[in-house]
């Protein structure tokens, strides 16, 4: 009903009992209220590919920049870390927080032409950790329920990884 040309990346945020979502193609980030029926927009003026709610109410969101706080009420993006820079090209799609407490986010080509994207580990101090190359257009990072098997998805050739995984460590 919000008329979202490719909204994506939904999660739910527990502290405020709402939904946060992106739409893509419309540089945006939503959050919808169930209780009131309520969808406010945030115009971010960038493309943002994925919600990050993390401790203190704060959020990180994954951008054509990198991972960015955002702050909602403003649209203010203000940096965090890039684990690509320097890759013109590509651009971070889907963001999850891990079992581990970690970002993990996936990057792709900006056209997803050619498999120039990766997997990434962030930590709280903002050290990245390259997990996995190769990937066309990296999407649908989640864990089984005991966190042991992390799942991993690269839309284009229709694969879905699964990986055993340490969910103490991030290994």
């Amino acid at each position: 009903p919000w008329g979202a040309q490719l909204g994506e990346s939904p999660v739910w945020h527990e502290g405020e009992n709402t939904l946060y979502w992106v739409d893509i193609l419309h540089p945006a980030v939503h959050r919808f209220d169930p209780a009131t029926g309520r969808n406010e927009t945030c115009e971010t003026g960038k493309l943002v590919s994925a919600v990050i709610p993390v401790t203190g109410g704060r959020l990180l969101v994954a951008s054509q920049d990198g991972v960015e706080w955002l702050d909602f009420a403003s649209g203010r993006l203000t940096p965090f870390v890039n684990p690509e820079a320097g890759i013109a090209d590509n651009r971070l799609n889907d963001a999850k927080c891990g079992p581990d407490g970690a970002i993990w986010v996936g990057s792709m080509r900006i056209d997803a032409s050619k498999p120039t994207g990766a997997l990434y580990r962030i930590n709280a101090n903002g050290a990245s950790e390259r997990k996995e190359g190769g990937i066309i257009v990296s999407n649908g990072l989640g864990w089984s329920p005991d966190g042991r098997t992390f799942y991993f998805v690269d839309t284009v050739p229709g694969l879905i990884h699964a990986y055993d995984c340490d969910p103490a460590t991030g290994a």
